[in-house]
């Protein structure tokens, strides 16, 4: 064990010596205060202004006339502000390589952050791109690449205003070919998220080991920075399994349910705990581990343990950052797949009753087995049970991540 942690640590530090890798893991550390403003943004949102919403229901909350007439404008400021992310990164990412490759020039760095705004904008090519960060690092890396080329080609030859020019033509071409053709439709229905959403998930979201795929896969598009399939990130009761279970239930029939190891009585009812990757269990490793520490790490997570309760995870994978490091890549697979066979487990052997019924919106993940099974206490009993599971095999990671955390604190 020590020694594939030995290897991890040596990859880690390779990669913080590339200039991609650096400047975008201190792009993700600056960016946390902005990440930390619009979870609490919607948070806030979501609990008091989503008449649907879990607050609102279960404890019969109802805001004033006056306020609730602001709800549209509010959800309008929240989606903007979180559809900015991947082009604030673009600009915070290419000032950092500039930075790293000790140049200066603002330029360049507004202009990422012009033209991802303009390729991420729902009038445009990507639709729903909150978490599309993958893409943004890919493409202002290479915009940033082609940019100083360019500079350093008007400098040696004396070519003034190239780059304003080369600019003006990239953000030209994003207007032409999106006037030319429907792009964003396109766009839409061939995004790996979509596409995954429409085709893979309800195929495999009736049986055990299809929920087991689905679970590596969330995993895997959360780990890279792409875009989580929503019926991978929130309740989709839409799903044929979903909705049969839910049948059989209203006739009484819980104890013969057609599907009684499906997504909704595994995966969202035990590996979403925090958020895609059971991220409240990170928030747990880190409180516990930092007991006797007092720097920005600790902080953080608790900062993000409501957030987390509440399944958002943004904080944290920004503020480690979980996205692209290394360390996180087995836990953030392993953690949720232990949570689904465990909770199969569970069902097997008639411990818990599934999960079947539906919940309010934005319904803490942890409390979702509990009342969605009509309130088994067993099922609260197997939710602390599965987190405890998932703190124990983040352990180690977090561990001997902290660890190199002090060891470039102290370099």
């Amino acid at each position: 064990m020590d020694s594939f942690f030995l290897f991890l640590s040596r990859f880690y530090r390779r990669l913080n010596k590339t200039i991609f890798f650096s400047a975008l893991y201190k792009s993700f550390f600056i960016l946390t205060p902005i990440i930390v403003i619009s979870v609490f943004f919607h948070l806030i949102f979501t609990s008091f202004f989503l008449p649907s919403a879990f607050i609102p229901r279960i404890f019969g909350f109802h805001l004033p006339t006056f306020l609730s007439s602001f709800s549209s404008r509010i959800e309008m400021i929240d989606t903007s502000f979180r559809q900015m992310i991947p082009s604030i990164l673009a600009f915070v990412y290419s000032t950092q390589i500039l930075r790293a490759k000790k140049t200066r020039n603002p330029i360049i760095s507004l202009s990422c952050f012009l033209i991802i705004e303009l390729i991420f904008n729902n009038s445009f090519f990507i639709q729903n791109p909150t978490q599309n960060l993958f893409i943004s690092i890919i493409c202002t890396y290479f915009m940033v690449a082609l940019l100083l080329k360019l500079s350093v080609f008007e400098k040696k030859h004396r070519f003034n205003f190239l780059v304003p020019l080369a600019v003006f033509a990239l953000v030209s071409l994003v207007f032409l070919v999106s006037a030319t053709f429907n792009v964003s439709a396109i766009f839409y229905y061939f995004s790996p998220a979509q596409w995954f959403n429409n085709h893979v998930v309800s195929l495999f979201s009736n049986n055990f080991w299809g929920v087991l795929f689905l679970t590596i896969a969330a995993s895997i598009f959360f780990w890279t920075g792409l875009p989580v399939p929503s019926s991978l990130s929130f309740r989709d009761y839409s799903l044929p399994s979903a909705i049969s279970n839910l049948n059989a239930s209203l006739d009484h029939h819980v104890d013969h349910l057609p599907f009684p190891l499906n997504i909704n009585s595994l995966y969202y009812s035990f590996a979403l705990f925090g958020g895609t990757a059971m991220t409240l269990a990170i928030v747990i490793a880190i409180l516990f581990l930092g007991r006797k520490r007092n720097d920005n790490i600790v902080h953080l997570a608790r900062i993000s343990l409501l957030p987390s309760f509440m399944n958002s995870n943004q904080i944290m994978a920004f503020g480690i950052p979980l996205f692209l490091n290394p360390y996180f890549i087995l836990p953030t697979i392993f953690s949720p797949l232990a949570s689904v066979i465990l909770g199969a487990c569970f069902i097997k052997l008639k411990w818990i009753t599934p999960a079947v019924f539906q919940l309010p919106a934005y319904t803490p993940n942890f409390l979702g087995a509990f009342i969605s099974s009509n309130g088994d206490w067993r099922a609260l009993l197997a939710s602390v049970l599965i987190l405890l599971v998932s703190v124990l095999i983040y352990l180690p990671f977090i561990s001997h991540w902290l660890k190199e955390v002090d060891h470039a604190k102290n370099n």
